[in-house]
């Protein structure tokens, strides 16, 4: 014979009445009706929590994408971007860095703004009237200029024998950068810049928000394809 307990229910006067007069059309008892109600009610919330779960297991790896998204191709999160840099102007920049960050074995952002690291130090060597020579590839230094009202020091680069020898043997006339050279000694800059330290901290603090946004993007990412936050 099968152990019975008793459970308490709290039910207000009226609702009494109402369920004693619903068990007896059932031609149950009330403890009877109030149990299959339970029951019922609990096989129901049980099944569409199983087949909520099972929608968003089929849905979860498929993204929403919009238009713009599914049109081109979604770009590598891990990839280094030089951030003042847009478009392909700073893709030979972007190369040098991850060809650093491969032979190193570290991350490209860390590469990147060890770069910026070089090239302050480097202005400030030139700054105090010093040559700054770098084996093998140049040596730079301030070089005086005089002309009518014009009298002050400028920088100015000179490339080492095996610099010379490397793009003499492997870059073909027809590939010469005349224009775009001649160009930037031309170009008009504005009288009132950044200072070289502001403007590499600033490409610093852009460098290190573009790492933040990728981590963030990998989390979300992984977040999404993970099974175990389907649910949450």
């Amino acid at each position: 014979m099968s152990k019975t307990e008793s459970i308490s229910i709290r039910v207000h006067a009226s609702q009494k009445g109402a369920l004693r007069t619903l068990a007896h059309a059932a031609g149950m008892t009330l403890s009877e009706y109030v149990l299959e109600s339970a029951l019922a009610t609990g096989r129901s919330q049980l099944d569409a929590v199983r087949a909520s779960v099972a929608r968003r297991r089929v849905c979860a790896p498929r993204l929403v994408r919009t238009r713009r998204e599914t049109e081109r191709p979604r770009p590598d999160p891990t990839t280094f971007r030089l951030p003042s840099m847009p478009g392909d102007y700073g893709a030979p920049f972007e190369e040098v860095v991850r060809f650093v960050a491969e032979k190193m074995h570290c991350d490209a952002h860390t590469v990147a703004i060890a770069l910026t690291f070089v090239a302050e130090g480097m202005g400030n060597i030139l700054a105090q009237g010093r040559v700054f020579r770098w084996p093998g590839l140049f040596v730079a230094g301030p070089y005086r200029v005089e002309r009518d009202h014009f009298n002050c020091c400028l920088p100015r680069f000179q490339s080492y024998p095996p610099l010379k020898q490397l793009v003499w043997e492997k870059c073909p006339p027809e590939l010469g950068r005349n224009r775009e050279l001649d160009a930037h000694r031309r170009r008009r800059r504005p009288e009132r810049s950044h200072s070289l330290e502001t403007f590499l901290r600033q490409q610093r603090h852009a460098i290190s928000l573009q790492d933040l946004r990728i981590i963030e993007t990998l989390y979300s990412d992984w977040r999404m394809s993970s099974p175990t936050h389907w649910a949450s």
